[in-house]
């Protein structure tokens, strides 16, 4: 039996963008550009291996001039998630257009698992 997992908040949390500081609009060119860039580098993690079915987490970050993300805080119930997390964005260059540098961004993310 293949297990994948799904993660639906990287698609649908992702929505609940929600930015302080300089705001960029939650739709448009720029905000648009940093949620795919973040959903590519979230990748398709493997939440079945850790033991977890659904799970949500805020993650909270700035991008710097860089365009490296710079994880702030990963609010969630699962410390294994909050490690994955960090691991996936942290220091992670994204490829987005029209961001503001050292804005504090708060993305709200809900992960879900399957077995297929």
């Amino acid at each position: 039996m293949k297990t994948k997992s799904f993660f639906f908040a990287v698609m649908l949390g992702l929505m609940a963008w929600s930015v302080q500081a300089h705001p960029i609009p939650e739709t448009g060119k720029g905000a648009e550009s940093l949620r795919k860039a973040i959903t590519r580098l979230m990748e398709n993690p493997e939440l079945s291996k850790l033991g977890i079915k659904e799970a949500e987490a805020e993650i909270r970050f700035i991008i710097d001039e860089y365009q490296r993300v710079q994880i702030l805080e990963v609010i969630t119930d699962n410390e294994d998630l909050a490690q994955l997390i960090k691991e996936r964005l942290h220091q992670k260059k994204v490829d987005a257009q029209d961001i503001e540098f050292f804005t504090k961004y708060n993305v709200k993310v809900a992960f879900s698992s399957e077995v297929l």
